[in-house]
């Protein structure tokens, strides 16, 4: 759907502005060879509703963050920008209005083998089809 393809596009866009050292690539398939820190923003699953007698929509993904530091310094430095740049993103253009982005969970937590630090944030968009 046309819908998907453009939050996603603007996902990956709005957090690859955070591209520096500090985050070395956003994907939604994670390569093989990817160096930390990146960020994978998982695929959106959509609920049809309807707004005013307009068509919409509201969208639900992670955005999982991963670093190999000893530490949880950096995944939180690095969550803190990537929840702050999602929340200041605006998503319009001629065919949607987004009419609210709100992070509704998150979690930071250390993989098993206590080599990786994951930050998984859950946003959720309500959007309004343009007619």
């Amino acid at each position: 759907m046309q819908l998907l393809n453009l939050l996603q596009s603007n996902l990956i866009n709005c957090l690859r502005s955070l591209l520096t050292e500090e985050l070395t690539g956003v994907y939604s398939f994670v390569p093989f060879d990817a160096k930390y820190p990146f960020v994978r923003i998982a695929e959106i699953e959509l609920t049809p509703w309807r707004q005013a007698g307009q068509p919409a929509f509201i969208t639900e993904n992670n955005v999982s963050i991963y670093t190999n530091d000893k530490s949880n310094k950096k995944i939180l430095e690095i969550t803190y920008k990537v929840q702050e740049r999602l929340l200041a993103d605006n998503f319009n253009n001629e065919f949607y209005t987004l009419i609210k982005r709100s992070i509704e969970e998150l979690n930071i937590k250390q993989t098993a083998d206590l080599r990786v630090w994951q930050s998984e944030i859950k946003v959720i968009n309500w959007v309004v089809q343009n007619v």
